[in-house]
Order: C-alpha cells, then structure tokens, then sequence
C-alpha cells in the first residue's frame, strides 16, 4: 500500500469512527516513531484546578512495549476520582499503534484503542492520527482523534486533538516545550466554543544500569475556550519505567 492509500484509508477511518470528558486529563501527546524492544511500565495523573470541578482526576496505569518498529501495544486502567471521594477503576482497555511511514521527512502511524467501562454501559472507540516531525533538537507532535460510543444508541463522532512542540536543551534527557489538548467538535455539531487546555511541559530522563530508563513528565495546562467554565487549568504528572528486551 502506496503512502497516499494508507492516508486516504485513515482519513475514512475517521470519518467512520468519533471528546474525552476533559481534554488531555487522562492522555499525551503520541508519537508515530516507535520505539523498537522497548517495554514501558507508566504511571499518568492529571488534576483540574480552580473552577467548578476543581479537583476531578484521573490516573492511569500503562503496560505496553514496541514489537518492533512497526507495531506497540498496549494494556492500560484508568481510575477516576472526584472532591470528597477516592478513585476507583472506572476502564480498562488496549491499545495499539500501527507505523505507516515518512513522507518529506514526517512520520505517520495510526493510533486505535478500545475501553471498556468497569460499572457498565457501552464500550468506547478512539482513533487517532498521529503525526511527528523531528528536526535536529526540535520534536514536534500532532494527534488528530476520532472517537465513538459502541452500542446500539445513536451517539455521535466526536473529534479532538493533542499536539506538542519540544526543545532537547540536554542531549535527550532534558526537554522543555508546551503541550495543547482540545475538543473540535461532534457530528453533531461541529466547530464552535470548545474545550482547550494548553501550557508548559517539562520532560526528564535518566539512563539506569540494565538498559532502562527512569522519565518523568510535569506540566502545567492552563484552560481555554469553554474549559474556563469547569476549571482554571490542570495539573500533570506522568512517570515511567523503560526497559529494553
């Protein structure tokens, strides 16, 4: 399959398929460059500030590994929280991202995952594009997503996106850049005042005996658009255990 076929196959894709409640709360940014042998244990909390729905969170709990450079996949547990109450497991589900290629120097894969509510009701799709350019210390990330209910009701397409820009200021062990998440809309309605959370983002690493890897991820995301409504931004941190097999 040609690059332009397997574009025009995931664009149809998307239209087929569908926001996350909160933009980026309980995600990040995916590359299309896969990681090779790679076996990632990691550990993503996301918090609102400020607002009506300060302190609603999200933790989630991911297994995955890279097959290669063409295919990584993924087991993951999201557990959820609001004021006043403990978290507890609310999905779980899989993932997977499959490489199709570079074109003038771009990189592209398909994201798919499935998450199935622990407490019941309908299983939920999510696809996303995903599109990485790296340039020297530069990486820059755009996921397109598409995301559906599965059931028998009439739910609608929804449509998102998640993007960053970084800056390697030490080798690949030290990058700072911004980070953005948001809603685009529906098949229902489409456009319009979305949801939006964009801010800093700083990424850490350190290379430990054995072939592994500590990262830590923290960053700040201030809320735009409708967001303001909910909450004043949100809190992330993600950290994680690599190891090549």
């Amino acid at each position: 399959m040609t690059y332009k076929h397997s574009l025009f196959a995931l664009l149809a894709l998307l239209a087929a398929m569908p926001a996350w409640a909160v933009p980026g709360l309980d995600t990040e940014v995916y590359p299309a460059i896969i990681n090779p042998d790679m076996s990632e244990l990691e550990v993503r909390y996301g918090r609102l500030t400020g607002g009506a729905n300060a302190g609603e969170r999200a933790t989630v709990l991911e297994l995955s590994h890279g097959f290669g450079s063409r295919f990584y996949g993924a087991l993951l547990a999201t557990f959820e929280g609001v004021p006043q109450q403990s978290g507890r497991l609310e999905v779980a589900g899989f993932e997977g991202i499959a490489y199709i290629g570079q074109a003038a120097g771009i990189d592209f894969a398909i994201y798919s995952e499935f998450e199935v509510p622990i407490h019941g009701g309908p299983v939920n799709f999510e696809a996303k594009s995903l599109i990485q350019k790296v340039a020297g210390n530069w990486d820059l990330r755009l996921n397109l997503v598409a995301e559906r209910k599965i059931s028998d009701g009439n739910y609608p397409i929804e449509f998102g996106y998640a993007a960053s820009v970084d800056y390697a200021v030490y080798l690949d062990d030290i990058k700072f850049g911004v980070e953005a998440f948001g809603d685009i809309g529906s098949t229902d309605k489409f456009g319009g005042r979305q949801e939006h959370y964009i801010g800093p983002v700083g990424k850490f690493e350190i290379h430990v005996p054995g072939n592994s890897e500590l990262e830590m991820q923290v960053a700040y995301l201030f809320a735009a658009g409708a967001a303001r409504d909910i909450s004043d931004g949100q809190f992330k941190l993600a950290l994680a255990w690599e190891k090549r097999f």
